[in-house]
């Protein structure tokens, strides 16, 4: 697994070297957009106005736009902010994870040990014993994250939470129903009460996407489009006879 973030958990005195990494991936149809006429591929190019031409990644840097003109801004800028989460996975406190509000859930990751830690693992049996989950606070991708780190899947884990002012607030006042209805409902939900079992579900528009898909005929659209794959040896030799015929109009 590709890492995110390197760095350590800061538990009291101890430093627990770790490695944050991705825990899901999206499975579904992406669809690519083309021109209807020619069925090609819609290509987006990165464009300067100013000098009138498409700009590589190499000469892309970021910037901050203010009253009185840009600020450039580098990776070295980045890292030289003085933030301890930048490199330390800070624990704030522990508390039990029912007093965390769903909503404020935002991205899981797996947090791995770097290498066969004891104190990695002493923190892991420590949080599934005690029942409770830890709040910590870790910088990556120009912002500081606020997440909560668990045991599941054999491992720790951290999810990313949102901060208070990200959540849109309802300002709706609830209606209290009438009590018989509420019986009745609350009789229905025990009655339809089941165990969550996520391999029992699967994304039925993906699979019905897929079907309908399979059951399509891609079309052959003639035309002249550079090759995916390119054979080195032939490209080395089309070269050198560039070259030649080069020197010899010279």
């Amino acid at each position: 697994m590709r890492a995110i973030w390197k760095g350590s958990i800061s538990f009291g005195l101890v430093n627990i070297p770790v490695s944050v990494c991705g825990a899901v991936e999206t499975k579904q149809v992406s669809f690519n957009q083309i021109h209807e006429p020619c069925k090609s591929r819609i290509k987006y190019q990165k464009y300067c106005p100013c000098c009138d031409k498409e700009v590589p990644a190499e000469e892309i840097i970021k910037g901050y736009q203010t009253f009185d003109g840009m600020i450039t801004v580098t990776q070295e800028d980045l890292t030289s902010i003085p933030l301890p989460s930048l490199k330390t996975l800070e624990l704030d406190g522990f508390i039990k994870e029912k007093k965390v509000d769903p909503m404020f859930y935002q991205k899981p990751y797996y947090l791995l040990p770097n290498k066969s830690d004891e104190a990695y693992w002493l923190l892991y049996h420590a949080l599934k014993k005690s029942g409770k989950v830890a709040i910590a606070r870790f910088a990556v991708h120009s912002r500081e994250h606020l997440a909560l780190i668990r045991p599941a899947n054999n491992v720790l884990t951290l999810c990313t939470l949102y901060y208070p002012e990200e959540i849109r607030e309802v300002k709706e006042v609830p209606m209290k129903p009438d009590a018989k209805h509420l019986d009745m409902a609350i009789n229905l939900i025990e009655q339809q009460t089941i165990d969550f079992n996520p391999e029992n579900y699967k994304d039925r528009y993906q699979e019905a996407l897929v079907e309908m898909l399979s059951k399509k005929q891609p079309e052959i659209v003639k035309r002249d489009e550079p090759q995916q794959v390119t054979d080195l040896m032939e490209t080395l030799k089309k070269s050198i006879e560039k070259a030649k015929e080069k020197q010899k109009s010279a």
